[in-house]
This record gives structure tokens, sequence and C-alpha cells, in this order.
């Protein structure tokens, strides 16, 4: 029977990767007075949702390692993926607005490969490389695989940290966590977690986890008040100021395990076929991404229909719109799935 903590952790990840696209795209960071209380509330809630794109890897990798590939499920996502890009364009062309263009038109049609959406052309790699990657990682010792996840997390994650100033981080950057390179160091790790570290995690403390977790979103965020001044000094009027936001960041990934760690320590949930209701909301995950990221509705949607950068001031109008952004999402994969299902029947 599936553990649904995890179901609930894949919810709240989706919903953290829209917070964080509702902020940026709000601009409510840039416009609250610096160092604000303001200031301050917002940035900690960007932080600790800006590792919900790793911990979501992690969450799905968690159900990878014993696991063969199913092509159906391969297939199912690059037809969903066009499906909505395809059919959003032609919607918002049909009502006016956006222009029609061929050349856009062909991009959604191969938004798999176009890298319209990074994060399904690399969830995808890793699906495909997973028995393989299975294969090796279990013919490791203990001890082995530990090396291997301290060199990964050395070259791919500790230097581009502390050396992103100099040219030599580009040769570990790992496409700043947006790419496969990441994507199957994170599989690597949560494979000796679930593997060798469960005793580990049992004896620890949940308030040392919570402790290392607030620890890191601090370090976050004094960063970035270090870096604007920084910047100032240099002449870059402020510029860089986020550099150290990035996935592959050994403070936004220390996060991440630190959310997935306190998910693991708690007991499993399991609600049974009558009541997987969270199951099939977790379901629908794939589908917000997909709706809410399509490359010409976004634009639209956030700065227009919900006039996201007209609520500058008003802290409560972009959490609202944020919720909106997430349950209209929700919903409408919801409705598709069961349009799929009848017509199937």
């Amino acid at each position: 029977m599936r553990d649904q903590r995890f179901d609930c952790l894949k919810l709240l990840s989706m919903f953290g990767i829209v917070t964080i696209h509702g902020i940026y795209r709000s601009g409510i960071l840039e416009q609250c007075d610096r160092f604000s209380l303001e200031w301050f509330a917002i940035s900690v809630i960007y932080t600790f949702f800006f590792a919900m794109t790793n911990v979501f890897v992690l969450t799905s990798a968690h159900f990878m390692h014993n696991k063969s590939i199913r092509m159906d499920k391969v297939w199912n996502i690059v037809l969903l993926t066009t499906g909505y890009s395809c059919l959003i364009y032609i919607l918002l062309v049909c009502i006016g607005s956006v222009d029609f263009s061929i050349i856009t038109f062909v991009s959604c049609m191969l938004s798999v490969f176009t890298n319209q959406y990074w994060f399904i052309g690399a969830y995808l790699i890793l699906y495909l490389l997973t028995p393989y990657i299975n294969k090796l990682l279990a013919q490791l010792t203990e001890q082995e695989l530990r090396k291997l996840c301290f060199v990964l997390f050395f070259t791919m994650s500790i230097i581009p940290t502390f050396l992103i100033f100099l040219p030599v981080s580009t040769l570990f950057d790992a496409d700043a966590g947006k790419g496969i390179i990441w994507f199957v160091s994170m599989y690597c790790i949560s494979f000796y977690i679930k593997q060798y570290a469960t005793v580990w995690i049992e004896k620890v403390k949940c308030w040392k986890v919570w402790m290392f977790l607030v620890g890191n979103v601090c370090a976050l965020v004094f960063s970035r008040i270090v870096l604007f001044y920084v910047s100032n000094f240099l002449g870059m009027a402020g510029d860089g100021e986020t550099r150290l936001y990035f996935d592959s960041s050994c403070f936004v990934f220390a996060i991440s395990v630190s959310i997935y760690i306190l998910t693991l320590k708690r007991k499993p949930i399991h609600l049974g076929k009558n009541n997987a209701w969270i199951g099939s909301l977790a379901g629908t995950t794939l589908g917000i991404y997909l709706i809410h990221e399509q490359p010409q509705l976004k634009t639209i949607l956030w700065d227009f229909v919900l006039q996201c950068k007209n609520s500058i001031g008003s802290i409560p109008a972009v959490f609202l719109s944020i919720v909106i952004v997430y349950l209209g999402s929700m919903l409408i994969e919801i409705v598709r799935q069961k349009v799929i299902k009848k017509v199937r029947k």
C-alpha cells in the first residue's frame, strides 16, 4: 500500500514551486522596504520554498529505487506535456491573447525536447536511466556508496556554492541544478539515505533536523543581505544578491534533505483504497506544473489576469493569486483526468 506521506510532500512541493514563481513574478520582494519585517517574512518563505524542486525530485526518487521502467508512463508524460502546451497555446490564439506563429506552435509540439519545460526533460531522462543506476548502486558497498555521494555533493554542490564568483565553478555547476547531472546526483544520495541511513534517521531528534533546516534558511537570507551590500560597494547596484539561490547550492540542498528526512521520521500514512484522496490529489502535481508554467500562459496569467504586479504593497493579494493559480490548475487537471477516464470506459 502506497505511503501517502510522500504524496503529501509532493503536494507541498508543487505548492512551493508555484509560490516562488508567484513571488518572483510579482516583484514584491524588490518593492518591499528592504530589511523591513515584511521583507524578512517573504524572504524566509521564498527561501524555504526555493528548495521544493529538489524535494520533488527526492520524493519521486524514493519510489524509483526498486521499480522498472514503464514505457506507458513515459509516453503519458510526453503526451500530457505536448497536449497542455499546444492546447493552451491554441486557446490563447483563439481568444486573441497571443498572435499565431508557426515557430511557436512547432516549439509547443516539441515542448519536451525544446526545453520549454526543463524539468520534464531532465525528469524523463532520469526515469529512463533509473534501472541502470539502480543496478550500479546495488553493486556498491555502503562505504563505496557513501564516498560516491560525498564526491557528487562536493563537486556538484559545495564547489559551485563557494566558488560561484570564480571561473572554475562553471566546471562543476551542473547547470545550476536545472539538468540531468544534478538530478542523478540527488537520486544517488536519495538511494543512500533510503538504503543505509534509516537507522540514523530514526535516532536523530526532530528538533536537530529543524534547527539544521532553519539554520540553512537563515544562512541563505543572510547571504542575500551580505551580497547586496558587497554588490553596492562594487558599484553593481545590488545585482547578484541572489547568487547562492540555485537548486544545486549546498544551502538549498541542505534544506531539501532536511524536509525529506523530517518526512521519513513521520509515521507512514496508509488510508486504504477507499480513502486514497491524497494520492489522487498528488496525481495532479504534474498537471499543475505544466499548466502554470506554459510559456505563453504564465506571463498573461500572473501579469494581466491576476494583475500580480499591480498588487505591490498588498502581500495578501499576491499570496491569494498564488493559491488561485495552484487550486485552479489542480481543478483543471482533475477535470482532465475524469474526462479521460470516462472516454476510456
